[in-house]
């Protein structure tokens, strides 16, 4: 389900996440991602993590898209943080802490705000169910059947090297990109052993 809030601009197709983490944004950072799961696809999603291993930009990837957090848990310059919350699911009441933590987020709080927001109990009740199963569909079928997008991102960087671009001028960018290459081949290859 898409967000919905009071900072959403249709008009220069801004989500209210989009807005709020323009807000955000501060001077020094030099590269921002945003990716949005209803408008995410592999083949950009690749585009997007090549990008981001080839220039070795200080980057800020805030997303809703949760199968990066596993893709890059073991890459050496990239960390999961999060915003905290405290979280009563007896409840469905939830407290933004806006501190930012170590770590992956623990998920979604759309059926909170859906009780915050009144919506019958006997609606969340039925969403959460559809929402469970959903995720347990998800991860039966989906995880299998894809490869992660470091390594869409190495094989596509490949491919545009094969096809007539060179790797980085500056020797430290080279080196960097080969030995994260090397690393993401060796880890992908460890863990389909």
């Amino acid at each position: 389900m898409p967000r919905m809030g009071s900072y959403d601009n249709m008009f220069s197709n801004s989500s209210t996440f989009k807005v709020e983490l323009y807000e955000c944004l501060v001077p020094e950072l030099q590269n921002l991602l945003v990716a949005r799961l209803r408008m995410t696809t592999w083949p950009s999603l690749a585009r997007c993590c090549m990008n981001a291993q080839r220039t070795l930009a200080p980057s800020c990837l805030a997303t809703h898209y949760s199968p990066l957090t596993d893709d890059y848990a073991f890459h050496p310059q990239i960390r999961n943080m999060h915003m905290a919350t405290r979280v009563d699911d007896e409840k469905r009441e939830f407290v933004f802490l806006y501190k930012l933590v170590e770590g992956v987020g623990t998920g979604s709080f759309g059926t909170h705000v859906a009780s915050l927001a009144g919506v019958p109990s006997d609606v969340v009740e039925r969403v959460e169910v559809r929402l469970r199963n959903q995720v347990q569909e998800e991860d039966q079928g989906q995880d299998a059947q894809r490869s992660p997008a470091p390594v869409q991102a190495d094989f596509t960087y490949l491919t545009k090297h094969v096809n007539g671009l060179s790797l980085p001028d500056d020797e430290t960018r080279r080196r960097e990109v080969l030995k994260t290459i090397r690393q993401t081949l060796a880890k992908s290859s460890a863990s389909s052993a």
